[in-house]
């Protein structure tokens, strides 16, 4: 008896703890509206459960996704987006291992709910799985259609439908993308990740043009032999000395900064939210209103164009083959080189050192950029740096950690001006993107929530020798536009940046992708 009764309740009683945990947020809401979203909710999926059960792999398939999305959610505070699911896709092997080392709470918490839902007994009584199912999808649909004028005349809907255009997809699937994504999903929060699934399988199927499309390239005179460019990887401004953090994890920037060897820019914000949102759009010339970046007209393509030779040497792993992964810009360079390509661990990025300096040791009569691509403080971070770098404790072990790696880059950063000291040219540093503030309840991860804290965007800056960057260090700076920050670094313009970066450069904004590639403009500029 005791058993029977078990199976009965149990798989009611998984599915409402599912939906408290996608409800969450709705807590603070009045009395009455975050158990009657539970409730309806609970019976939706238990009616969508019990008509998926007649075949076992389309059962499996649902239990799979609600799994993968409550994981998803309790791991970044978002729904699944194409930021997600292409992070994926171009990720390593030993990058996945990682990730779920880092996440293994919610690792083992989605994998029993998946075995919950998967096998756990539901009823086979006709008339419960219909009233259920019916129930759930009048309270999904009935709000959103009796609304229907209002919601397709909102100011919201005409930016979701110029994005959907633009994204190739017809008015008929806008409408229906946009009432799912911005009504059907505050009811039923599984359904927010529908747009992430159709954006990455639109975004996949287009072709990409990776020839250089720039025009009337020309370099101002006398212009620099060599260039090289560092580009850090998860590095926060707000855990660096350089930028007011207590702790001392930059001693050598800071005294290369007090003796003006190096400029510090103070207001320097990414160009999105993670590696495969921000670099892209911060090494090509991207598209006002966001979406995906025109690799064709890459930096390392104008810097082709105007006679450079282009080195990308990286310590990251080789993404896929993917057209669209940062792999793609780098593979546009005269000479490409991935020290973790085909290795279970990345190595300390001592490596690119060695890398810089033989290239600079050899360089023959032609200008030269080089773009060194650290793995900085990717997670784990306690691999990211050797054990003589072991110097904070006492926290908590993670951001102990973080701060160690953060230590390691500064001896880095060191390190390369040294070689910029003694072959001459100029440099500039900057990270890919930052993480959320260390203590919040995502601490230290990628921020890819649909409206993500302008903080795990405030990265560093840096550029050596001093005034080799013609900007204010205390103006605020979108990564956004980094093509025309390099432009005024390097001295090498194009038709297209022209008048473009006098735009550009004069807002009073930053702009930024969020996890959707949809661009935000925030007007937060420092006094110049």
């Amino acid at each position: 008896m005791i058993t029977r009764y078990a199976n009965i309740l149990f798989l009611p009683a998984l599915i409402l703890l599912v939906s408290i945990l996608f409800n969450l947020e709705k807590i603070d809401e009045n009395l009455w509206k975050f158990p009657a979203h539970v409730i309806l909710q609970s019976l939706f999926l238990y009616g969508v459960l019990g008509l998926a059960n007649y075949w076992a792999p389309f059962r499996i398939a649902i239990a799979f996704l609600i799994s993968l999305f409550l994981f998803i959610d309790m791991s970044y505070g978002a729904p699944l987006s194409i930021t997600i699911v292409m992070s994926a896709v171009n990720t390593s092997p030993s990058e996945a291992w990682a990730f779920l080392q880092f996440n293994l709470i919610e690792v083992v918490f989605s994998i029993l709910i998946f075995i919950g839902l998967s096998f756990s007994w539901i009823t086979s009584d006709w008339r419960f799985i219909s009233a259920f199912s019916i129930t759930g999808m009048i309270y999904l649909t009935i709000p959103t259609l009796s609304n229907l004028e209002e919601f397709l005349s909102s100011k919201h809907y005409k930016a979701h439908q110029e994005s959907g255009l633009a994204r190739g997809h017809p008015e008929w699937f806008t409408k229906i993308e946009y009432l799912v994504d911005k009504d059907m999903s505050r009811r039923l929060p599984l359904l927010a990740s529908v747009r992430g699934l159709t954006d990455s399988i639109s975004f996949m199927l287009k072709d990409v043009n990776l020839e250089s499309s720039w025009t009337g390239v020309r370099l101002k005179t006398p212009a620099e032999d060599i260039l090289v460019i560092g580009i850090g990887e998860s590095l926060r401004a707000g855990n660096m000395t350089i930028y007011g953090y207590e702790r001392d994890t930059t001693p050598i920037l800071s005294g290369l900064k007090k003796n003006q060897v190096i400029d510090i820019f103070k207001h320097v914000y990414a160009a999105g939210t993670n590696t495969w949102t921000a670099i892209p759009a911060a090494l090509t010339m991207s598209g006002r209103d966001g979406g995906r970046a025109d690799l064709s007209k890459s930096i390392v393509n104008l810097a082709r164009d105007a006679g450079y030779k282009v080195y990308w040497i990286s310590n990251q792993p080789k993404y896929s083959q993917w057209d669209f992964s940062v792999s793609a810009i780098a593979e546009q360079a005269n000479e490409t080189r991935f020290f973790s390509e085909s290795m279970d661990n990345v190595g300390n990025d001592a490596v690119l050192l060695s890398e810089l300096q033989e290239i600079l040791k050899s360089k023959d009569k032609k200008k030269i950029l080089v773009l060194l691509h650290f793995y900085g403080s990717h997670m784990n971070f306690s691999d990211r740096y050797p054990k003589e770098f072991e110097f904070f404790s006492g926290r908590n072990g993670q951001l102990d950690q973080y701060d160690n790696s953060i230590l390691y880059s500064d001896y880095l950063q060191g390190k390369v001006i040294n070689l910029m000291q003694k072959y001459g040219g100029k440099y500039l540093f900057f990270s890919d993107h930052g993480l959320i503030a260390p203590g919040s309840r995502m601490s230290l991860k990628h921020d890819i929530r649909e409206v993500p804290d302008l903080d795990s965007l405030w990265v560093p800056m840096i550029a050596y020798p001093t005034d080799s960057l013609d900007i204010s260090v205390n103006r605020s700076i979108s990564l956004y536009y980094f093509e025309c920050i390099f432009s005024k670094w390097s001295g090498i313009t194009a038709n297209e940046l022209e008048t473009y970066c006098d735009h550009v450069m004069n807002m009073d904004e930053i702009l930024f992708l969020d996890s959707r590639l949809i661009l935000h403009r925030e007007n937060i500029y420092a006094s110049s």
